[in-house]
């Protein structure tokens, strides 16, 4: 016999009940920008963490923005947790 959930007066077996099922999400991963601003010669890191570079990508296009900065990006970089080291993307 099957185990039976009440919802809403109704019974359903586990396997109707999908919708309730959570879809696994993508990891996260940690990356790093190197940008300079304008013709300085410092130049700065900002970090973040996503599920790809484009997602990565677009939070700094909007850091940028917020901010009202011209950054000039020289690198970017994706942490490797196995390895625990920086790996330039490309």
């Amino acid at each position: 016999m099957p185990f039976l959930f009440e919802l809403a007066g109704d019974y359903q077996t586990p396997k109707e009940k999908s919708w309730m099922k959570k879809e696994k999400e993508p990891p996260m991963d940690e990356f790093r920008f190197h940008y300079h601003l304008g013709d300085a010669t410092e130049s700065s890191d900002k970090y973040f963490i996503a599920r790809n570079l484009q997602e990565a990508s677009e939070m700094f296009d909007y850091a940028c923005l917020r901010k009202h900065l011209q950054a000039q990006v020289s690198k970017v970089e994706q942490w490797n947790r196995w390895t625990n080291k920086w790996e330039t993307v490309e």
